[in-house]
């Protein structure tokens, strides 16, 4: 990847230096940005994607996962996904 590549994405908060990127999260990103754009529930989307990880109170952990999950993928989707093409 060129230097201005990795420099647009660090400013757009893709690439974080600290940390690395896991190509092996897009998927799942990608998965619950797609249930939440057909217009499915955060429930529904923990329900299909994430029934094996605990959801229950007070922590409610599958739904902020999938929340989280939600938000990073939005970021991903809206605001560079296609340079990551060219990784």
């Amino acid at each position: 990847m060129a230097l201005f590549q990795k420099n647009v994405l660090k400013q757009k908060g893709i690439l974080n230096p600290e940390t690395r990127n896991r190509i092996q999260d897009y998927t799942p990103y990608l998965r619950v940005f797609d249930g939440d754009l057909a217009g499915f529930t955060v429930a529904e989307i923990v329900s299909e994607l994430f029934a094996d990880i605990e959801n229950e109170y007070p922590n409610y952990l599958a739904n902020k996962r999938v929340r989280n999950i939600l938000t990073k993928s939005k970021k991903l989707v809206n605001s560079g996904y296609r340079l990551l093409a060219r990784m």
